[in-house]
């Protein structure tokens, strides 16, 4: 007697590899550096990335160059996101008569790819360097903020990072303070960021 097998329809549409594991809800922060982020598995990925602050700037002794400036904050990004880097204050010029040489404050940093981009919405700059001799008060400029970036992604859409990939997360720190032979500014805050999903 002849064996028969029978395939029943349905049997043909299971498909084993597009069963997916299940989503442990997490999260995660960063100070400045860069990491490899594996992606977990999640429903949705929420990243929000703050740039660092500008340094402040400091006060020469006359008209100094662009070592007395503050340094621009670093830039945060991950994934087609980034949030930028305020610039740095620039110098004021102690060597002079009239408090006319104060620096110029740095200016914040944007940031773009995200649902929301906010201007100076990210780490704070530096405070400047401050010099008073007794009539005059020299004073370099402030750091500019840095910018902050959110973006969440639903698992599956276009563009959004696949669980099990190994992805590059930059955090960027803050600008250094610029010299001063009079006084020095301070650096900018440190750029910071997390994600969490589910």
């Amino acid at each position: 007697m002849e064996a028969f097998v029978i395939i029943l329809p349905f049997l043909s549409r299971i498909r084993v590899g597009a069963l997916r594991p299940p989503v442990i809800p997490g999260s995660n922060s960063w100070g400045p550096g860069t990491y490899n982020f594996v992606v977990p598995e999640y429903n949705t990925l929420t990243a929000a990335l703050n740039a660092g602050g500008g340094g402040g700037g400091g006060v020469t002794g006359g008209a100094g160059g662009n070592i007395y400036f503050g340094g621009t904050g670093g830039s945060s990004s991950f994934n087609g996101i980034a949030a930028y880097g305020g610039t740095g204050g620039g110098n004021a010029d102690g060597g002079r008569s009239a408090p006319l040489a104060n620096g110029a404050a740095g200016s914040h940093g944007g940031a773009a790819g995200g649902d929301t981009n906010t201007v100076a919405g990210g780490a704070p700059g530096g405070s400047p360097g401050g010099y008073n001799p007794g009539a005059f008060q020299y004073t370099g400029g402030y750091g500019g903020y840095g910018g902050r970036v959110v973006k969440t992604w639903t698992y599956g859409q276009p563009g959004a990072p696949i669980p099990g990939q190994t992805l590059t997360l930059v955090i960027g720190g803050g600008g250094a303070g610029g010299y001063g032979d009079y006084a020095a500014g301070n650096a900018g805050g440190n750029g910071s960021g997390s994600m969490s999903w589910n």
